[in-house]
């Protein structure tokens, strides 16, 4: 789930009511996935603020699983996985990011479109970032050519492509 419950409601099956936006997706997702850390993995990229407001942005979506025997057919899993978004856990309030994405505001938006607006929204700002793109191709340089990333490296080849 994208809140952690009280898992007494859970239990006796009373009204969810979130509690805490879970932050590790968010944080993965800008850590690993995007802006990354920086070329030496210290620069400072996004905020704690940043990760919590990410977390409220990708509030109220869950993975549901079901069990379909077409599936484990394919994948030898008795279990499928359905994505589900309940928009009456999404976080109501507006998701206000640091100055290193701009000072952007993600205004709340409801309703049964309102998450993937929200998420559409975040990810353009995440893929607006030069550093985006910078981490992408460090990660295939290091993968495909070598681990480590000489200063001509980065000035040559990493840094044009990215660019493109």
């Amino acid at each position: 789930q994208s809140y952690v419950y009280n898992w007494y409601n859970v239990v006796n099956k009373l009204p969810l009511i979130p509690t805490n936006p879970n932050e590790n997706y968010a944080r993965e997702l800008q850590e690993l996935y995007t802006v990354g850390k920086g070329r030496l993995n210290n620069e400072i990229l996004f905020t704690e603020s940043d990760v919590k407001a990410a977390a409220n942005v990708l509030s109220g979506w869950c993975v549901c699983n079901n069990k379909d025997l077409n599936f484990k057919k394919l994948c030898n899993d008795s279990l499928s996985y359905n994505v589900k978004y309940n928009d009456t856990l999404h976080s109501s309030k507006n998701k206000l990011f640091s100055s290193l994405y701009n000072n952007k505001i993600i205004n709340a938006k409801k309703g049964p479109n309102g998450g993937i607006e929200e998420i559409n929204e975040l990810f353009d700002m995440l893929f607006n970032r030069k550093e985006s793109s910078e981490n992408l191709v460090r990660k295939l340089y290091r993968f495909f050519v070598h681990s480590y990333i000489s200063d001509e490296a980065e000035l040559n080849v990493i840094q044009p492509i990215a660019k493109m």
